[in-house]
């Protein structure tokens, strides 16, 4: 498979991760590219793949060769970028959270669904190997009946971070840690369950004192289509920080256990390590198993598991068949967010 890809906005603080990740992929014969302004396209436009770049999106939109499309915009541009995009008859796939509200998602799924076209949102966390092999474990039986399961994803500061960009303003982003970092969480979630959230109980807060009108802080508890309880806990809270970014700092663990058994996440310097301990047939029961996976450093956004994903929705979009993560499931995201600032504000739990 080769494709000729879009790109639209260079400005958005993953831009340069996901064009490099095209750059890197065999599968992309060439990059038609727009940007914000002319010093940025003319900046790009001596890349090797960069086959056009302009700061004209109806160059692109006008263009048949040009099936798939990238948005990196920020989340109150996203939307209407996309729904033109959609409006071109094109594919198009977005950094998560792809929208500020459901609303907006909604309507943009709607067009898309009109037109037999399909949107999909960057959660790359699916695809990383031991998120992937935690869900294969949990579909194999190896847990048990769900019971519970639990996420952190804690990070550095808002002090340490760029105060005055837009993700911490509420009329550009939506909200702040829960549409920034928390909504992958949120994902990965309903992904490695294979269950849906149905009820939301939450806190979100601003603690850090930063002049931000966006939460800084939030904490989940939430039930499970299953039965199953779990909670989510996201923040920019840590303070200190590596020089490079790809070092920088942070605080998570992933853990779900059932009737039958336990998995989790424990993280290292460079490499990840998934642990299991289950009683479930065909299992050492006195063995603690564990898979280890050394993630490489990559220039591309997410590395190696970032290009799969984009792989499977290329793959999706040209052949036919399911992408990583639809509209469907960015749209269901979102809801959950809404559901947690609903519940924080009345001190009610929200069902879905």
């Amino acid at each position: 498979m080769k494709l000729k890809v879009g790109f639209v906005g260079l400005q958005h603080g993953h831009s340069k991760g996901h064009f490099r990740e095209l750059e890197l992929m065999d599968d992309v014969e060439s990059i038609h590219v727009v940007g914000e302004d002319e010093a940025a396209v003319a900046e790009i436009r001596s890349r090797p793949k960069v086959a056009a770049a302009s700061t004209n999106l109806d160059d692109l939109l006008r263009r048949d060769d040009v099936p798939v499309v990238l948005v990196m915009k920020r989340n109150d541009e996203s939307v209407p970028t996309m729904l033109r995009v959609v409006e071109s008859g094109k594919h198009v796939v977005a950094d998560k959270p792809a929208a500020r509200t459901a609303d907006e998602m909604a309507r943009l799924v709607d067009a898309a669904n009109r037109r037999n076209l399909i949107v999909g949102v960057y959660y790359q966390s699916r695809y990383s190997p031991e998120n992937a092999q935690a869900a294969r474990l949990r579909r194999e039986g190896a847990l048990g009946d769900l019971m519970s399961a639990e996420i952190r994803q804690l990070t550095t500061s808002v002090q340490l971070r760029n105060a005055s960009s837009w993700v911490f303003q509420k009329q550009l982003a939506g909200g702040g840690m829960l549409h920034w970092l928390g909504c992958h969480s949120i994902d990965f979630l309903r992904y490695v369950t294979g269950q849906e959230i149905v009820e939301v109980a939450a806190v979100v807060g601003t603690t850090s004192g930063a002049p931000i009108d966006v939460e800084d802080v939030a904490a989940l508890s939430l039930r499970l289509s299953g039965g199953a309880v779990a909670t989510i806990h996201v923040g920019y809270v840590i303070q200190g920080r590596r020089p490079d970014y790809l070092d920088q700092t942070y605080d998570t663990y992933f853990g779900m256990r059932g009737t039958l058994g336990r998995v989790w996440t424990d993280d290292g310097p460079g490499d990840v390590t998934l642990k299991l301990q289950t009683m479930a047939p065909g299992y050492n029961h006195a063995k603690l198993h564990t898979y280890s996976y050394k993630l490489p450093q990559s220039e591309a956004y997410a590395g190696p598991y970032g290009m799969d994903f984009l792989r499977g929705f290329f793959t999706a979009a040209l052949e036919g068949g399911r992408p990583p993560v639809t509209g469907e499931d960015g749209l269901k995201v979102l809801q959950v967010v809404e559901a947690a600032y609903r519940s924080s504000e009345t001190g009610r739990t929200v069902k879905l």
